[in-house]
């Protein structure tokens, strides 16, 4: 319900007031409030404002001491005993500010800290945030330290967290500290605890543990304070040990048998037996953990915490509930999210980190993304990817990540052919930032730079990043830029990619004969990355992580070369070399060119039996089923139809196919033999002419190694 819902039908300003405060604890803050003048919004919206240019954002000494004068000038107009939580908020505020102006200069938080006591209990959590506000800022840790009943906030009170983290940080001893719960908090997030520590921890915690009865299922003080170092586990601890799995198995089923329907147990479970891949009892575990908190939701109309139960769901990858946790979120602390239609035109409206939280609840938003990004298949949603990483790049990312994820917008803009807008994109946001040992980055730049009628501006960005290779000659000299034997697999991957391009390119412009000569050097090139590399990363999953594929390509590169030139013998003894590679594992790539070569259907039939929507081969059958003299056989008519369904499918299901000019044109003929509606003929036909215009010289797509 929103606030202004609540307003105009209850007309509750106590809900209004804890949703406001809420918000303030959380890190956010509440928009277009029906309630401007309410004396507590004012105060909250400049502590949003202190806390924005101190906590969430870098330090900004003007801001803060306009922000001080706004304060100062609100705390005259309230009388001293009208609302003393605005008062103490007003007071923390301009004391903070003294604070961060001269750091001897603690004597109005001090004196707020004593004012601290008198307020109302209702704001219990908003004085836990004040206090530990002081104690930062006034460096007084031992009125932590000595708080020995001291819990663990929940992750919604971000800005609580917050300050906590930062004490807990200067707060070395863990020893001293009186709270139980503090200290293990300190001990699993900051100090270097052991599995077995934790595990011997919990077996003394549920030694004397007992079934609880129906009057003690809310009062049992061993359950309550077992279930709030649960919560720690759950939310902060994924030390597990593969070693220590019977006796985590012991300490759940043990847990489990003596408390009642203990939710949180039943999420470190899940947790647990994801970690060591055992998926089908982690997906049990988790729910039976979406079940309980569904049973509190229905109970108390609010979910106990939400963060927590999101913060499992990305552990285990569980799409269905980060989405529907994400969604209440998002909506139930007002933060900015881009819609699926508008995920394309962030470059243009500018939206880059517009959701600025702390930085607890901030990786777990950032987390879910990520899941949900990774779980999409592009082929099927394209639009699901960029709404996913549109709303990645709102958050708070390191620097190294941020690079990661403008880089993936950038390639999903040349997948679907966007190909002015990929590069404008990467020129700002990621080459501009990080132009060197950036491989990747320069070859998906040189790919969509390729679409251009004028091709010179790939070209050059190939030969530039392929001479300090082709020159080098192993001895180190200061001139050489390329360290190759710290050169990743990858990399190395990419430098022969580029060397593709470079080829194709001279093809396109001066013609295949000149490219032909420049063979010999990418057989060099391939010696010079690959011929002492041993490859670490070979494994059966993912085949392209091995020098035997790498070399396989370059054998097709020049096959493809040879066949354009209509040298079809050298083509053929390319072929050959190719097949003595040993390898484990098919190259679909191969037995497309053996169809090239042989004009063969059967290669491209055999391809499409394992992969239905192979680009190449779905090319290379149509070309040849076309170019077959037509009759008006229902032979005939049966095997256009059957060629039609295989393109249709391949466009319906592979983003490559939907984004390829030679395809669609393809599919435009048949549907002129098949006898379609102009309409419908029209419709491939634009979308033809649109996609051939887009064409790249190599396909984004060969940039994906897994």
């Amino acid at each position: 319900m929103t606030v202004e819902k609540v307003l105009t039908e209850k007309g509750s300003v106590e809900e209004f007031q804890s949703k406001v405060l809420k918000l303030k604890l959380f890190g956010s803050f509440l928009s277009n409030p029906v309630e401007k003048s309410s004396i507590l919004y004012k105060t909250c919206l400049l502590y949003h404002r202190m806390h924005y240019n101190t906590i969430l954002t870098s330090l900004d000494a003007d801001k803060l001491r306009v922000i001080r004068k706004d304060a100062i000038a609100l705390l005259s107009t309230i009388k001293a005993d009208s609302d003393s939580l605005s008062i103490c908020i007003l007071k923390n505020i301009i004391g903070v500010i003294n604070v961060i102006e001269n750091s001897n200069d603690t004597g109005l938080l001090l004196e707020n800290h004593n004012a601290l006591k008198a307020v109302t209990l209702h704001s219990s959590d908003v004085i836990l945030l004040l206090e530990l506000e002081i104690i930062y800022y006034t460096k007084n840790f031992i009125n932590i330290i000595e708080n020995s009943t001291f819990r663990i906030p929940n992750m919604e009170n971000a800005v609580v967290l917050y300050y906590l983290d930062k004490i807990c940080e200067q707060t070395t001893k863990f020893d001293q500290i009186k709270s139980s719960f503090l200290k293990f908090y300190c001990q699993i997030k900051f100090g270097k605890i052991q599995d077995n520590e934790v595990l011997k921890f919990l077996e003394t915690l549920t030694k004397n543990l007992t079934f609880p009865n129906a009057t003690e299922i809310s009062s049992n003080n061993n359950q309550l304070e077992l279930d709030w170092y649960l919560c720690i586990i759950l939310n902060y601890y994924d030390n597990f040990s593969q070693e220590n799995l019977k006796k985590w198995e012991h300490i759940v089923t043990l847990i489990i048998s003596k408390t009642f329907q203990n939710a949180t147990v039943v999420g470190i479970a899940s947790k647990l037996y994801y970690k060591f891949d055992i998926f089908d009892k982690s997906e049990v575990f988790f729910n039976n953990y979406r079940i309980y908190n569904e049973k509190y939701l229905e109970f108390h109309k609010r979910y106990e915490d939400a963060f927590s139960i999101l913060n499992l769901a990305n552990n285990v990858q569980n799409k269905e509930s980060i989405i529907h946790f994400v969604n209440i979120i998002y909506n139930c602390f007002e933060l900015n999210i881009i819609s699926k239609k508008d995920s394309l035109m962030v470059f243009e409206s500018n939206k880059f980190n517009s959701v600025t939280i702390p930085k607890v609840v901030n990786d777990i938003l950032v987390d879910s993304w990520i899941v949900l990004y990774e779980k999409n298949d592009v082929n099927k949603n394209v639009d699901e990817a960029f709404y996913c990483l549109s709303n990645i790049l709102q958050l708070n990312l390191s620097s190294e990540m941020k690079l990661k994820y403008e880089y993936e917008y950038a390639y999903n803009l040349a997948l679907i052919k966007q190909n002015e807008k990929a590069c404008a994109w990467l020129k700002d946001k990621v080459l501009s930032v990080k132009p060197e040992f950036n491989l990747k980055s320069w070859l998906l730049l040189a790919i969509v730079e390729s679409s251009k009628e004028d091709k010179m501006n790939a070209l050059t960005i190939a030969n530039s990043i392929l001479s300090p290779l082709e020159d080098y000659d192993g001895d180190g000299d200061e001139g050489e830029t390329v360290d190759i034997p710290k050169l990743s697999f990858k990399d190395r991957y990419y430098y022969i990619i580029f060397k593709f391009m470079q080829l194709d390119i001279i093809t396109d412009i001066h013609g295949i004969k000149d490219s032909i000569e420049l063979l010999t050097n990418l057989f060099q090139l391939y010696e010079t990355l690959f011929s002492e590399y041993e490859n670490t990363e070979l494994s059966v999953k993912n085949p392209r992580f091995s020098k035997q594929y790498v070399l396989q390509l370059v054998w097709i590169q020049a096959s493809k070369m040879y066949l354009l030139d209509k040298q079809k013998a050298d083509a053929l003894n390319c072929l050959h070399e190719l097949s003595d590679i040993k390898a484990q594992f098919i190259n679909l790539n191969a037995l497309n060119m053996k169809g090239f070569i042989n004009n063969d259907i059967s290669q491209f039939e055999l391809v499409l039996g394992y992969e239905p929507t192979n680009l190449i081969a779905l090319n290379g059958l149509s070309n040849m089923l076309l170019a077959k003299q037509d009759n008006k056989s229902l032979e005939r008519a049966n095997e256009l139809t059957a060629l039609c369904l295989k393109l249709t499918t391949g466009i319906n299901n592979n983003i490559q196919c939907q984004f390829n000019g030679q395809l669609q044109y393809n599919l435009y003929k048949l549907y002129v033999k098949l006898g379609h509606s102009r309409e419908l003929q029209k419709q491939v036909l634009l979308t033809t002419v649109e996609n051939l215009e887009n064409d790249t010289i190599l396909d984004p797509w060969i940039l994906k190694l897994i």
